[in-house]
């Protein structure tokens, strides 16, 4: 057997090598103003510089292009951010003036609760009927020509003081203070000559009571229609009060009246 041959590995045949070029970037970050384009071969050209109107660095290829181009995003944000405080300070006004108003609501409704409701007209009327229901009494009770009838004047007198001072201090207590001008508007010159006459021709008594009379009656009328339209307690206390001393006053008239016919 002849000997055996060291193996020998089949040569192969040697491609030829490309030259090797590293992979330049895209960019050069700005240090030569140089860029590269590659070629199908895998190498790459050095391209001369752009032009500095077209090198204004929007290109897309500069990584600094945040520090030279504005930011329109912030800009947009920092004008609606002004547009946003300019609303928020209107709002504010609207709320302070609202704020303002809505206090001179609640003040209205406070002084409105504490007035006699629906009463301060016919409260201000009753203290005008008082005032001359005391006028008569007073001066009747000085040319009474009997003792009841100037017990009687006396009794009519004194009660209707002391209503109409309860009363004109209920309306001061809500700032309604009439003046003696206004007290004295149901003053009627006609009762004055009536009384002179009966004077004159010796029934003063009994015409005096006949008068005081029909004044009670109309007061007394007055001062129910005030109750239905006053809505607070303290109001509708003080007519009640009047009214029953009216109410007994106006017995004793009849009575008085009863004796002398």
């Amino acid at each position: 057997m002849p000997p055996r041959q060291p193996y020998q590995p089949t040569p192969q045949p040697q491609q030829p090598q490309k030259p090797f070029s590293p992979h330049t970037p895209h960019y050069d970050y700005g240090s030569s103003g140089q860029h590269f384009q590659q070629h199908e071969n895998g190498q790459y050209e050095v391209l001369p510089p752009l032009p500095s109107a077209q090198n204004d660095g929007h290109s897309g290829h500069n990584p600094y292009d945040f520090i030279m181009t504005p930011d329109t995003h912030r800009a947009k944000t920092s004008f609606n951010f002004s547009l946003g405080t300019g609303n928020t300070v209107f709002i504010r006004l609207g709320l302070i003036v609202g704020g303002i108003i809505v206090l001179f609501i609640i003040g209205a409704m406070i002084m409105s609760s504490l007035a006699p409701k629906g009463a301060t007209p016919d409260m201000l009327s009753i203290v005008e009927r008082q005032q001359e229901i005391i006028r008569i009494s007073t001066e009747a009770a000085k040319q009474a020509a009997t003792p009841d009838g100037q017990n009687l004047m006396t009794n009519i007198e004194m009660s209707l003081t002391s209503s109409q001072q309860q009363t004109l201090s209920l309306l001061s207590s809500h700032g309604v203070k009439p003046s003696q001008k206004e007290l004295a508007l149901d003053k009627d010159t006609a009762t004055d000559t009536e009384l002179s006459n009966a004077e004159a021709a010796g029934n003063y008594d009994s015409v005096a009571t006949q008068n005081l009379i029909d004044q009670l009656q109309e007061y007394e009328s007055l001062l129910q229609t005030t109750y239905k339209l006053a809505t607070t307690n303290s109001v509708k206390s003080l007519l009640q009060s009047e009214f029953n001393g009216t109410d007994l006053l106006l017995q004793q008239a009849r009575n008085l009246l009863t004796e002398l016919q």
